[in-house]
């Protein structure tokens, strides 16, 4: 009796395996919208670099529009790409973290998950799908 106090029940099993499953779909949604943002700060960089650098440009900061100029402008954007890029690398290696997570919690409650995998839209071991506008791929 003691063992059986100690096992989860079924419901608490499957309970923590959605949180997970939905805790990976928010961190994919999260770095798609950082890949994003990023594209972003790099198609406005290459803009810049061919306008004259003492022309106006406006920024917006915090929903105020900022009158700037191009030189003023550009080592702000280069900056903000640089913790982009920091945020997108630690947000990766969140995401193949649940990956991992998940997929050792499905092995150590197989038989209470089974048909969670298809109704949850789990992430399987076969090819990866995209989630989000983000390949993810086998590590």
């Amino acid at each position: 009796m003691a063992e059986e106090r100690k096992k989860p029940r079924d419901n608490d099993v499957v309970e923590k395996y959605r949180d997970m499953i939905a805790e990976r779909r928010y961190l994919g949604a999260k770095l798609a919208e950082m890949e994003m943002d990023l594209e972003e700060h790099r198609l406005v960089t290459e803009t810049l670099k061919g306008v004259d650098s003492s022309r106006k440009c406006y920024r917006m900061v915090g929903g105020i529009l900022c009158q700037l100029t191009v030189k003023d402008v550009l080592p702000i954007l280069a900056s903000n790409a640089e913790q982009l890029v920091k945020f997108i690398e630690d947000v990766t290696d969140d995401v193949k973290g649940k990956d991992k997570e998940i997929k050792a919690y499905r092995q150590q409650f197989s038989g209470d998950l089974k048909e969670q995998d298809h109704s949850a839209g789990e992430i399987t071991d076969g090819p990866r799908h995209r989630a989000g506008g983000v390949l993810v791929g086998k590590s």
